[in-house]
């Protein structure tokens, strides 16, 4: 049967899918499953659940099925530390969860599978996916196929390697990868950081970075007469809160105000505010976009961890505010240093707070960084993302579809 490239039949895989949220993976996810719907595909995402249920949203079909294993992950109990090994032992090779997905795959008879994280699944699903003989992609968000906290970070530091007990658990999908025959990366980074390992040998390796749009217009800004740093995001270490927090108190400008959005376990949080107590430090709490940004003048994203993409930068770009940023993971391919906002190594003592004393610096030059922000998000609108991953998806479908 000829098919074009306005009606494929194309089957998502991810964790958790709308309305459940557990990052911004899964935001991504269904920019990708309605946009790809909008255009007059039909889509059908796989998820995980409590309980097996089958829904429509904004014409995407969404399978929800039961996860077998010990517990639901996003649940806190009493013994789950004793258990989380062995849980992560089910989650590396799962056929019971690559059985359910072959049921559906069998009912849906889709044109391509694109799995994206798959904890809960595990890479099971890819033997299941090519038994069936179907174009296999996988979209790396995480660290998941080398890391079981999916972060490749321990200890206060990122690792450089695969530590034993990971590389133990990761060997089936290490073994398995074999098998795709498309690794999109959200960024450059994320996808060297498994190709380089050895990870996805025999697959077309593509870079698709994540995408955001604005919903009203924006001009570029002035830096005001008290300049407003702020952060946004889970209040986390490994976002380099007290790296942000000794910059600031450093920094000792009597015209400077650091707001802090979003949050964190509560032992962490009321540490940070202790350390802070009598500054002119303001934590928000969970705070909206709409609220957040017209509050500050310049957005830092001090991450030690390396962000596989760090969507909260291209956020900050569309709103026309200029970033000081690390340069960890994915965020460089973002931010060009000096253009549209000042990039610094979390490791160079003193780097944050020199890159915060050179943007008060140039506060002249505020209106054009700003500007910059505007047009440089404007490359990674959500419909070329939308856009790029339908023209890959029948790109892996060309040869296979008689004409």
């Amino acid at each position: 049967m000829k098919k074009g490239f306005e009606n494929m039949k194309i089957c998502l895989i991810h964790t958790m899918y709308y309305p459940y949220y557990g990052g911004g993976a899964e935001l991504t996810v269904q920019q990708i499953a309605e946009g790809l719907a909008a255009r007059g595909h039909e889509v059908v995402v796989v998820s995980v659940g409590k309980h097996k249920e089958t829904r429509f949203h904004n014409k995407v079909k969404i399978y929800e099925i039961e996860l077998a294993n010990l517990y639901w992950p996003f649940d806190h109990f009493r013994g789950k530390t004793l258990l989380k090994p062995f849980w992560h032992l089910t989650d590396a090779y799962n056929p019971v969860m690559a059985r359910r997905v072959g049921e559906i795959l069998d009912t849906e008879r889709p044109d391509v599978v694109q799995a994206h994280n798959l904890a809960g699944f595990s890479a099971a699903v890819w033997v299941t996916v090519k038994r069936r003989g179907l174009p296999l992609r996988q979209v790396l968000h995480d660290y998941y196929h080398l890391c079981v906290r999916s972060t490749m970070f321990a200890r206060g530091r990122n690792c450089e390697r695969q530590c034993t007990v990971c590389r133990a658990y990761r060997t089936p999908s290490r073994r398995l990868s074999g098998l795709v025959d498309v690794v999109v990366g959200v960024s450059r980074y994320v996808l060297e950081a498994h190709v380089s390992r050895g990870l996805f040998p025999n697959a077309k390796q593509k870079i698709i970075h994540n995408g955001y749009t604005m919903h009203r217009a924006v001009a570029p800004g002035r830096l005001s007469e008290k300049v407003r740093f702020g952060y946004i995001g889970r209040l986390h270490p490994t976002k380099g809160l007290d790296l942000l927090i000794d910059a600031f108190l450093a920094l000792k400008s009597p015209d400077t105000e650091l707001l802090i959005a979003g949050e964190g376990a509560p032992e962490y949080v009321a540490a940070l505010k202790q350390r802070t107590q009598g500054k002119a430090v303001q934590f928000l709490g969970h705070t909206s976009r709409d609220a957040f940004y017209p509050a500050i003048d310049v957005l830092i994203v001090p991450s030690i961890w390396h962000e596989p993409f760090g969507k909260i930068v291209i956020e900050g770009m569309a709103w026309g505010k200029p970033l000081i940023a690390s340069c960890r993971g994915g965020i460089p391919e973002m931010v060009v240093d000096q253009e549209n906002g000042f990039l610094f190594e979390p490791d160079d003592p003193g780097a944050l707070l020199t890159a915060m004393g050179a943007m008060l610096a140039q506060r002249d030059a505020y209106p054009l960084l700003s500007a910059a922000c505007i047009e440089r998000a404007k490359e990674f609108s959500e419909e070329k993302m939308v856009e790029a991953y339908e023209a890959s998806i029948w790109e892996s479908l060309a040869g296979r579809i008689a004409l």
